[in-house]
């Protein structure tokens, strides 16, 4: 299969540069797997099971299936893009780099406009990923602490803002390890408590609930939606590596996609209408059977936050230097943020500024908004809708079909009409699935 997909391939295509490099080894397709696999689960799955209880189980099951091979379709399109940029530039400007962001696939193909369309969908999708961790964070503690959510956030909030003005973010590193184990422990306690402290009539469960669709559509875009990793990982891979990478993607989407169905139905079987939008939430009972039943939902709560806390930067690192590079008007470099053998230091005072706004709008919002679920609906709708069913597939047309033609044969046509209306759909789609939840948040 490998052999085939490079005999595919001449030297005159934007894949060429494929071709070049040394031949990768098995281990390194598990190791791109593993690290698709973690950048597509992540702090969404918490709201699955929610989710889940909108929907009814079998309407969210089959829809997030669909939902799972459109996102594995649209990050394919990315990838293609990414590969004609690549192309593109070595004659444009001899620019042999791999790296190519979306804010430079959408300049190759639409101009300005389609820069400032994805720069505009990134800093919205990380921003509203911002708030909803915040959200998260907040609910967490206050239950812990005893306090109440807007303490929780200015509590936090300086350790937020602490972070995201360091010059690198490599300190940070080894508390996103410990984060992942962390999270492990967090989706097996769950699961544990669940299994052992409730007991749910599985007829007294929905199966289909329509009304909640718009719901359950935001948090599982938000859950899967992974374009701007997926292409950050690419860029990163040996070059025969690339070659299979599409695969490798869409094993790992499956594979989150049976994680997602799996947390999402069982956190519905266990809790039932008493879903919470942050599951964790659940993992409270007055009359346990197990006396250590509440202590592990304590550690889950605590835990998580924490994780969660080490995370914000990350999440938002992409969409602060997109906001400095509008706000500031130049082009933020690795070396204006990360210096050679320097782990510590502080970003100039004009970044400093700019960070910590973004922080404080990430957590007023937070604060004012008592539901995690509808801030990651939101989210999901909006922004991850937008940057999963819209741009890929129309950068891919502009970039490898360019304009509709008569001399186009029946199947380039299928293919044009096809992306087309993937992005018209996913365009009313989420709109409309946003309007929803709003208009059901303001009853």
């Amino acid at each position: 299969e490998y052999m085939g997909e490079v005999s595919k391939m001449s030297m005159d295509s934007p894949h060429a540069e494929l071709l070049t490099g040394r031949v990768s080894k098995p281990k390194e397709y598990l190791s791109a797997y593993q690290t698709t696999l973690k950048s597509i689960v992540g702090t969404g799955v918490i709201a699955l099971p929610f989710a889940t209880k909108k929907a009814g189980w079998i309407l969210s099951t089959v829809a997030m299936v669909l939902i799972a091979l459109l996102n594995a379709y649209t990050m394919r399109l990315l990838i293609l893009c990414m590969r004609r940029v690549r192309y593109h530039r070595q004659f444009d400007s001899h620019d042999s780099s791999s790296e190519v962001s979306i804010a430079q696939v959408g300049m190759y193909a639409f101009g300005i406009r389609g820069k400032l369309a994805a720069d505009v969908v990134m800093i919205t999708c990380q921003i509203g990923a911002g708030m909803a961790y915040i959200a998260f964070i907040s609910q967490n503690f206050a239950d812990l602490l005893s306090i109440h959510r807007v303490a929780a956030v200015a509590i936090v909030c300086p350790l937020l803002v602490f972070q995201c003005v360091l010059r690198s973010t490599t300190l940070l590193s080894p508390f996103a390890v410990l984060g992942n184990i962390f999270f492990l422990f967090a989706f097996i306690a769950t699961l544990y408590f669940g299994a052992t402290e409730t007991d749910v009539d599985i007829h007294e469960l929905d199966t289909f609930n329509w009304s909640g669709l718009a719901t359950f559509f935001g948090l599982s875009i938000f859950a899967f939606s992974a374009h701007a990793e997926i292409m950050a990982i690419e860029q990163h891979l040996a070059p025969l590596t690339r070659v299979v990478f599409p695969k490798i993607m869409l094993c790992s989407v499956l594979t989150a996609l049976l994680i997602y169905i799996v947390f999402g139905v069982a956190g519905y079987f266990f809790f039932a209408s008493d879903t919470k939008d942050n599951i964790f939430m659940n993992l409270h009972c007055d009359d346990c059977e197990h006396a250590n039943a509440n202590l592990i939902g304590k550690i889950v709560k605590g835990c998580t936050a924490a994780m969660i806390v080490f995370n914000y930067p990350f999440a938002l690192w992409g969409a602060m230097q997109n906001i400095e590079n509008l706000v500031l008007g130049d082009t933020v470099t690795a070396s204006d943020v990360e210096k050679p053998g320097q782990t510590f230091g502080f970003l100039d005072s004009k970044r400093i500024m700019i960070r910590t706004a973004v922080v404080a709008v990430t957590a007023v919002v937070a604060a004012a908004t008592k539901n995690f679920g509808v801030l990651t609906s939101i989210t999901g709708c909006l922004s991850n809708g937008l940057l999963a069913f819209v741009l890929p597939p129309l950068f891919y047309l502009k970039l490898e079909w360019g304009e509709f033609s008569p001399t186009q044969t029946f199947q380039e046509k299928v293919v044009i009409i096809g992306n087309l209306t993937l992005a018209v759909f996913g365009a009313i789609f989420s709109v409309a699935s946003a309007i929803v939840v709003v208009v059901g948040l303001t009853k």
